[in-house]
């Protein structure tokens, strides 16, 4: 009798996850590395809210259905569990598909085995990153170590687009080919040049 009745509770949940998820993929064109595993993720998480909350208000009727719903007592103590790691959670996320926003997502570029004498090629890339068309907010930062010459910027393209414009700009404007760096690591967020 449960399954019977959250049969239909359970499909028009699906759904309307099902067309949210077919919305972000085609219609926004999100950037998504594995769709396959977005839409399972998000069906799956369709069906366990739906299960709680039929589970809730079957067994408690009104209180049941109050707290499932944001604002009740019950689920301000579930919000404030969730708020502990939330921030770790959109940390992972940001890092795992970039910080989608107006402005684009954050972006690092990297000059890896940077030394002083490498200092006009950084130069040179630091005017190239703000050439980039969809390319906002550049700036320099402190790498990670002292080996490493690092810019951010809010970019709305592809990386490995940011790559390859990177990459011809440099051969066309560092003439010793010895001080050139290489392209290596693309990623999501990252982009990474070697210096030899």
């Amino acid at each position: 009798l449960f399954f019977g009745r959250y049969f239909l509770f359970f499909s028009l949940s699906l759904f309307s996850t099902a067309i949210t998820l077919l919305g972000d993929l085609f219609l926004l064109h999100i950037q998504c590395p594995n769709p396959g595993l977005f839409l399972l993720g998000g069906l799956f998480a369709s069906f366990a809210f739906s299960m709680l909350i039929y589970a809730l208000t079957l067994a408690f009727s009104v209180p049941g259905e109050a707290s499932a719903a944001p604002g009740s007592s019950k689920s301000t103590m579930y919000s404030k569990a969730l708020d502990s790691i939330k921030s770790k959670l959109h940390g992972e996320l940001d890092k795992f598909i970039g910080r989608a926003n107006a402005d684009g997502r954050k972006v690092t570029v990297r000059l890896c085995n940077y030394d002083e004498e490498y200092k006009k090629v950084a130069n040179i890339v630091k005017e190239a990153l703000e050439m980039v068309p969809g390319a906002k907010n550049v700036k320099r930062n402190r790498g990670t170590s002292d080996d490493v010459a690092e810019f951010t910027l809010n970019y709305v393209g592809e990386a490995e687009d940011l790559g390859e414009f990177l990459e011809k700009h440099i051969k066309t404007d560092v003439k010793r080919r010895s001080q050139r760096p290489s392209l290596g690591r693309v990623e999501n967020t990252l982009v990474e040049f070697n210096f030899e």
